[in-house]
């Protein structure tokens, strides 16, 4: 009896990890892929091998991931960029009043 009160729990829908939309495309030196989460986040990145046929090959990265609040009515976007030796991010929030100030 435990095992059907605990499946009903795993049966219900969670948003937040449920992808509504996903590409993955490769591409001559590395590859692209985007998401987009049924809560609103996306994510969209580009892999590309760098110094190809050389003794420097290796991996450089670039991409974005965003999400929307609305408890905070904030936008949240990171820019990210990694090859071998270093891992850079940038954060943005943009609250909803400073969006619309900027649409006019």
């Amino acid at each position: 009896m435990a095992a059907n009160s605990s499946a009903g729990l795993l049966d219900k829908p969670i948003s937040s990890i449920k992808t509504k939309f996903l590409n993955q495309e490769p591409t001559k030196d590395g590859y692209r892929i985007a998401s987009e989460k049924t809560n609103g986040g996306k994510r969209e990145e580009m892999g590309v091998i760098m110094n190809s046929g050389t003794p420097d090959k290796q991996m450089g990265l670039m991409g974005t991931y965003s999400s929307f609040s609305e408890m905070t009515d904030t936008d949240n976007a990171t820019i990210y960029t990694a090859d071998m030796t270093r891992y850079e991010l940038k954060n943005r929030t943009l609250s909803g009043g400073s969006l619309k100030s900027l649409s006019g």
